[in-house]
């Protein structure tokens, strides 16, 4: 079985729905890492968890709580790792083998300061290697920590809430939520990168 499959992470929630929290803490935290984060399909699996929440399996707070805490401890983690490795972090995978992902983090840091924090967690590409980076040019902790906040609990009521919703109204259940993930994840991406682009022409008519 292939436990990254999100369908069997929501069958493992299922069963195991009095460790939500634990469970969303655990996957949300990991999949803020840099490396990490790209094989945990974490939008999916909250978006799945949702569901079970609207249909009375999960129960919402801890549900709720856990995934806020993991998400924005996560993003501190991924932060101060990257303040710690500093000159060395373009030797640490994925940036030693993809040196790209550090070039264009680096960009998007200093074109949009303590917002990229903001809108990186709403770009998958971006969520794992955007805090790592603000660590390793040293973005000030309280500006960070900020706006890991918002975002740790904007991207999670999102998803989370998405899917507690949809069942609460339209009568989906967590595997009707796993098949549409794809298409609201499209979504998620148009929405960070209109929002890019609009503050970039903002900056152009100043």
């Amino acid at each position: 079985m292939n436990f990254f499959d999100p369908a069997n992470i929501a069958v493992f929630i299922t069963a195991n729905a009095g460790y939500v929290a634990l469970i969303l803490f655990l996957l949300l935290f990991f999949e803020a890492l840099m490396g990490i984060g790209y094989f945990l399909p974490a939008a999916t699996v909250l978006l799945s968890a949702g569901a079970l929440v609207g249909s009375g399996v999960a129960a919402p707070v801890p549900a709720f709580a856990g995934a806020i805490a993991g998400a924005i401890l996560g993003g501190e983690a991924n932060y101060r790792l990257g303040r710690h490795l500093s000159d060395r972090l373009p030797d640490t995978w994925p940036f030693s083998r993809y040196p790209v992902l550090l070039t264009r983090s680096r960009a998007f840091i200093l074109r949009h300061g303590g917002k990229s924090i903001l809108l990186g967690r709403f770009s998958k590409p971006l969520r794992p290697t955007v805090p790592a980076v603000a660590g390793m040019l040293a973005m000030p902790l309280p500006r960070f920590r900020a706006f890991n906040a918002a975002a740790g609990v904007l991207w999670t009521l999102m998803w989370l809430g998405g899917g507690a919703l949809m069942t609460l109204t339209s009568g989906f259940d967590a595997e009707q939520a796993v098949k549409i993930s794809g298409g609201l994840l499209l979504v998620s991406l148009i929405v960070a990168v209109g929002a890019i682009s609009m503050d970039r022409w903002r900056r152009n008519q100043l």
